[in-house]
């Protein structure tokens, strides 16, 4: 029975052994190391075509624990020999990002280190256009340095910080919590914008085309590190189609004019373009960049005896702005501060993207002449019962005579 007991044992505990999960792989400190991080590139609507996008990291500081328990750190510099990180970049081809996303791996390259310890490392993220959103606006290398029985290992692990706050639930306030991170996400943001026409009214010809002017016009800035807006950017192109024969691209970097000579340098685009719309049409511009104001115009047909409303409200003209995604806010009075919106089946922000739409709705109404009808009916209906009569006496007259002509 011992032995029985014993066996059940020791299978109870390689059974539960095996449930556990393993242990985390420790690298040698005393060596060279690299360590990857994925990078998971997503466009936020199908009909976002993104550019060539590079994702660059630069150090905004560096920072060194003798322990987990230290609340301030050293200053590296009076550290030696403090460990300096090569951080490499990613570059995702023109038109490769899709909704779900693909990934590539930006490579961390630690060199030996001599010294346990916790040393930290905070990046911020650099983007070669501005209509690149990331999940996070920058992120940490972790490194733990510490004694085994086999020697000098270390731990690299990397953390974010929410870009929304949530309830911390001791406090009751709002934070920004830090977490780990497995992967860091970016996203290429552009929007649509759908112009419809309908024609209404008892004389609004629904085969008549209607003709609308289109402006685009954004100005961009080289900043002062240069970095985020390069002079060769942008190098993004915007579609439309629809309607009969409604279609076109706009080619912002054949559009965009430079002004090197101001500071900081800018660049302009004021491109105009021309079409027309009948009853039941509608053209869609699609990958509008973040920035872009967009404003559609119909021409003036009040002379036809058209009234023309946008969106429901009279007029001739609309606007809109594109806009990246974001988290939908409101203001919080008890914190102060503004806090996101929540889904109520979820618990999870809301976002919102941006696409536009301007419905033209062109109405021409006129009385039906029906008058001349209905006041001279009765006269209409006595001149038919006697052509009726006169037909019927004709046809009588006529058998009768044919009857004698037998007789």
């Amino acid at each position: 029975l011992l032995a029985v007991v014993m066996l059940l044992s020791i299978g109870a505990v390689a059974a539960f052994a095996e449930g556990e999960p393993a242990e985390p792989l420790y690298l040698d400190a005393t060596q060279q190391n690299v360590v990857e991080l994925p990078i998971r590139f997503t466009v936020n609507q199908a009909s976002s075509v993104n550019p060539e996008t590079t994702i660059a990291f630069a150090l905004l500081r560096s920072n060194y624990y003798t322990d987990p328990d230290d609340e301030l750190g050293v200053d590296p510099a009076l550290i030696a020999d403090f460990p300096e990180i090569d951080v490499s970049s990613v570059t995702f081809a023109a038109g490769a990002g899709t909704v779900a996303g693909i990934t590539d791996n930006v490579i961390f390259t630690i060199p030996a280190i001599s010294q346990v310890g916790i040393y930290e490392y905070d990046y911020m993220w650099l983007r070669n256009y501005d209509t690149l959103y990331s999940h996070e606006d920058g992120f940490k290398l972790r490194i733990t340095v510490f004694e085994t029985e086999d020697g000098l290992r270390i731990a690299p692990a990397f953390y974010a910080m929410n870009d929304v706050p949530v309830i911390d639930p001791d406090t009751g306030e709002y934070v920004f919590p830090e977490f780990k991170v497995e992967e860091l996400g970016f996203e290429y943001c552009a929007n649509e914008y759908e112009i419809s026409k309908e024609v209404g009214g008892s004389f609004g010809d629904k085969n008549k085309d209607f003709a609308f002017t289109v402006k685009l016009e954004k100005t961009w800035y080289v900043d002062f590190t240069g970095m985020s807006n390069p002079p060769d950017f942008p190098r993004i192109t915007i579609g439309y189609s629809g309607g009969t024969s409604v279609s076109g691209e706009i080619v912002l970097k054949d559009e965009v004019i430079p002004f090197l000579g101001e500071v900081p340098p800018k660049y302009t685009l004021d491109k105009e373009i021309t079409f027309t719309l009948k009853h039941g049409e509608k053209v869609t511009f699609t990958n509008i960049p973040v920035g872009v104001t967009l404003t559609v115009t119909e021409d003036d047909y009040s002379e036809y005896g058209y009234t023309t409303t946008v969106n429901g409200e009279a007029g001739l003209e609309a606007e809109y702005f594109s806009d990246r995604r974001r988290p939908l806010t409101e203001y919080d009075e008890d914190n102060g501060i503004m806090v996101p919106v929540l889904d109520p089946d979820t618990n999870e922000p809301l976002y919102e993207y941006g696409n536009g739409s301007a419905a033209f709705v062109n109405t021409k109404e006129g009385d039906v002449e029906t008058g001349v009808i209905l006041e001279n009916l009765p006269y209409i209906i006595a001149i038919a019962v006697v052509i009726a009569g006169a037909v019927a006496f004709l046809i009588i007259r006529k058998r009768r005579k044919a009857d004698e002509n037998e007789a």
